[in-house]
Order: structure tokens, then sequence, then C-alpha cells
């Protein structure tokens, strides 16, 4: 029971975090944007012009009564998330569920949507194409490790590309449309996290250890603003980095275990999401970097 109810609370941190960023009070009950890949976009600043409520309010909660490692992200006004058996939930923004589907494989990374196509890896080394409209299979690339992170998505020559990396030491570009392999390259170690895109480039990190701060260490992805890096760490302080010179402006204590969650920027708040709540600070003089 206690486990359930964990799970509870966790989902609907998550909602808060996502629906509220991407709700807008100008026009009532309407969404303007989606967050339909890990970290926002494809570059993975994690980082909207999007205003949140002074006073967020809890509309709802969606009990799933299974565990779940995977972020969620948000297309079309619907949440689309996984369970660690592999399981996808669609949940509206009424709290309604409106897509399941069974992969009945252990599933870690978050799903990505582009173009009506949810593609997701699994723990048995596959990323699956997934119709959203049909709710069924459309392809399946094997790889010969795990992936345990969000692939992302490029434009090269007018086609679009999935791009991807597996602990079998490979980054993978994948033909959207058909799972065909087009290129890969090798890393030499385990690729446990997303590849972000910007401009002509990407750019990814192998498992080969952390980035540190004197005798802590960085443990979320960081959220990147025009001028700012934010980031939490394992010594319970959000920091906030100046990008340039790579020097700490200022840092926050948070009260109780932070966790491993990564910070979310919304106009102009900070969001962090620790084991006991969320936390929202006010940041300013910030711009957007969204590619």
């Amino acid at each position: 029971m206690k486990i359930l109810t964990l799970l509870k609370i966790i989902l609907t941190l998550f909602f808060i975090i996502f629906f509220a960023c991407a709700y807008t009070t100008n026009e009532e009950e309407s969404f303007s944007t989606d967050w339909n890949i890990f970290r926002g976009n494809p570059s993975l600043t994690a980082c909207t012009s999007v205003s949140l409520s002074d006073n967020p309010a809890l509309l709802w909660t969606f009990q799933s009564n299974v565990n779940t490692r995977s972020s969620l992200v948000v297309f079309n006004g619907v949440a689309y998330w996984s369970s660690s058996r592999g399981r996808i939930f669609g949940v509206n923004s009424e709290g309604e569920q409106v897509f399941d589907f069974e992969m009945e494989t252990a599933v870690d990374a978050p799903p990505m949507v582009h173009d009506s196509v949810l593609y997701i890896g699994r723990i048995d080394g596959k990323l699956c194409a997934i119709s959203l409209e049909k709710q069924d299979i459309l392809w399946n690339f094997e790889t010969l490790g795990q992936i345990v992170a969000s692939p992302n998505w490029v434009p090269i020559g007018g086609k679009d590309f999935i791009i991807v990396g597996s602990y079998d030491h490979f980054l993978y570009i994948i033909d959207s449309k058909t799972g065909e392999e087009i290129k890969r390259f090798e890393s030499r170690y385990y690729i446990n996290g997303a590849v972000a895109q910007y401009d002509n480039y990407v750019v990814w990190g192998g498992c080969d250890g952390w980035l540190r701060n004197e005798n802590s260490a960085f443990v979320s992805v960081p959220a990147v603003s025009d001028k700012m890096v934010f980031v939490v760490s394992d010594d319970q302080k959000v920091y906030a980095m100046k990008r340039k010179e790579g020097a700490i402006a200022w840092e926050y204590l948070l009260k109780g275990k932070a966790g491993e969650g990564a910070p979310v920027i919304c106009k102009n708040k900070l969001l962090v999401c620790t084991k006991t709540g969320i936390v929202s600070m006010q940041i300013h003089s910030i711009m957007c970097c969204v590619a």
C-alpha cells in the first residue's frame, strides 16, 4: 500500500510540472506547447518561455498501480510514459486514460513523440516505433545492449532520422519511417544518456564518470538558458552557473533529499522535483535557448 501511494505521489508531481508549464492563462484549458521529448526540445535545454502560475493547484491525480522509471512527455495535450514493465500510458489534461499499449518487456527510458509516432528504447536493446493513431508497432530496431535514454530526432536532407545510444557502445542514426540503420558511431563505452542536437551537431556522453563539484556530484541533467546552467547536486543544493565562465552565480539548499530530479525552467521560474515535493524559485534576466 505504501508503494502504491508513493507511485501516486510521484505521478502527481510529474503532471503538475509538465501540464502546469504547458498551461496558459490567456486561453482557458488550452495548451500552448508540447513537451514531446525528454527535456522539452532536441537541444535538451528544459527551458520554456511559458509562464507558470504563482499559485499552482492540483487538478487531478492518476494512479497507474505500477512502478515507473520513465519521465513523461506531452503531445497534443496527452501525457505519455512507460511503466518499468513496458506498459505505455497516455492520460489527457482531464486525467482520463486515452492510450494503453503493452510491450511486455522492461523499460527505463523516456519516450519521444515525433510526427504522431512514439519512439521508445527498451532494456532488451530494441528501439520501438509505435503509431499513436493505430496503437500498433511500425517497426523495431535491435541493438546489442540496453537502451535507457530517450531517443532524439534530426532532419537531414529533407528527411527525419532518429538518433539513439545503446549500451553496446554505439550511437545509431535510423530512418524514422522504415527503421533502417543509416549509420553508427562507436563510443567505446556505454551510452546511457540522451543525445542532444543543435544546429548541425549532436552531442552525447558516455557512462564513464561524474561531473563533480569539489566533494559533491551533479546528479541531474542540467537546465540551460541563454546565460545560465542550473543543476542539482547530491549535497542537496541547486547550483546556478554562468555558461561562459563556468563560475557559480548562486546556490540554493533544498529541504530534504534532492534525489536525481532534473530542473526545468518555466520562463522566470526554476522548478525542481525532490523526494518530498516540488520547489519553485524565482530567477531573473534569462532567455530560453530552445532550438
